[in-house]
């Protein structure tokens, strides 16, 4: 029998052979093309694929595949490969996450819809059909509203609208396909993730952004900062996820991430949005540190059946800070940071490049930071001295 995994992300990120070494099953990667020749040398064999989402050969291959060696696991970590595997998985009888499963958590509208006939608290939503659709949301909700593409992750192609002139900039501009309208719920938005195994929860934390996933429209810096065990509001959270997980069709092993409003005035959760897959973005590497565990490779261990390199060891809480670059040209950056306790410091912006202001999702930077401290207070007192730092410490030019 064998393993196939579908994947576009280089061994530095998914370390898949090592993950799996005690299998004996034969493991088929099937790659982006950009990251394939990173596997070469391991134990694993690439098959690569250009134009990797659209490509209709990669699930040409996998069922061929299926036909000469009968696939025993099928691995999708990514947010766009879970459809695809979860109609792969139905189709070819595979065990895992199936089609139905899958577009609860990628679809928006399904996932909405699905958790507010269950009693879960959602913001007032709609799916947009046509245009009279979101003209009279509004007329109903009044503004402002926000709307989010169905199928889309890191906050991409989000739109914000705010009064009359923004909506018919929008009318004008935006064909609105395949779009969700909702409320905007101007609160502070919290995450919980974490990793069920055999249907039980194997492991679960809760964080609080630094300011909102859509910063980046306002020149916001962006970031998380987790809360530390035994924090009243980080388990009434846990408690709120477990209950709207529990709503919807989960997998025997998957990992999640949730993201949820507070509501402060009425002391209410609502749910933001919701995914079937590890949270991204280098967030995962504060996860790591704190708690010792690599959720994307214990889900895979899972997945495929073999022993979970699983020994959760509690450390200091920690952060991640996703520095802005401000418009003109980058000059000088910090090559390093003076605080010990900053455990990473990943330098992304290139000195003499010319940076518009324009940002397309929340995560692009010129700098992230990872930093960890006693408790979440204190991570957040942290955060104003990296961004004070950085404020003093680059220089960007008009010229």
């Amino acid at each position: 029998m064998s393993i196939v995994i579908l994947n576009r992300v280089s061994k530095e990120e998914k370390n898949y052979a090592d993950w799996l070494r005690d299998t004996t099953e034969e493991i088929y990667i099937f790659n982006h093309k950009e990251s394939a020749n990173t596997f070469n040398g391991e134990r694993v064999n690439v098959k690569v694929f250009e134009n990797y989402t659209q490509n209709g050969l990669v699930d040409y291959e996998v069922i061929k595949l299926h036909e000469k060696d009968s696939i025993k696991a099928l691995v999708a970590l990514e947010e766009g490969e879970i459809i695809r595997a979860g109609y792969l998985r139905e189709y070819l009888n595979i065990e895992g996450q199936k089609y139905e499963s899958a577009v609860k958590f990628r679809d928006k509208h399904l996932m909405k819809l699905k958790l507010s006939q269950n009693g879960i608290n959602v913001p007032p939503f709609r799916m947009i059909k046509n245009k009279t659709d979101l003209i009279d949301f509004i007329k109903v909700e009044e503004y402002p509203v926000i709307i989010k593409p169905l199928d889309s992750w890191s906050s991409k192609g989000i739109e914000i609208i705010k009064n009359k002139a923004e909506l018919k900039k929008c009318l004008l501009s935006n064909p609105l396909e395949n779009h969700l309208v909702e409320k905007y719920i101007n609160t502070p938005i919290y995450h919980v993730d974490g990793i069920i195994i055999n249907n039980k929860y194997k492991f679960i934390c809760s964080s609080a952004y630094i300011n909102t996933p859509l910063a980046y429209k306002e020149y916001k810096s962006f970031g998380s900062v987790l809360f530390e065990r035994g924090n009243n509001l980080s388990e009434r959270l846990i408690e709120f996820v477990k209950h709207a997980l529990s709503k919807m069709p989960l997998a025997k092993d998957m990992s999640f991430h949730v993201e949820v409003f507070h509501d402060e005035r009425n002391n209410e959760f609502l749910i933001c949005e919701m995914g079937s897959r590890t949270i991204g973005a280098g967030t995962d590497k504060i996860i790591k540190h704190s708690f010792n565990i690599d959720l994307d490779k214990i889900l895979t261990q899972a997945v495929c059946g073999v022993d979970l390199d699983l020994e959760i060891k509690e450390r200091n809480v920690s952060g991640q800070l996703f520095i802005r670059p401000k418009k003109g040209f980058l000059k000088h950056i910090p090559k390093k940071l003076p605080f010990e306790w900053c455990f990473d410091y990943e330098i992304k912006g290139y000195i003499g490049k010319y940076y518009d202001g324009s940002l397309m999702k929340s995560t692009e930077a010129y700098a992230d930071i990872y930093f960890e401290g006693e408790n979440q207070e204190e991570l957040l007192s942290r955060v104003k001295i990296l961004e004070q730092f950085m404020i003093d410490n680059t220089v960007w030019s008009c010229e």
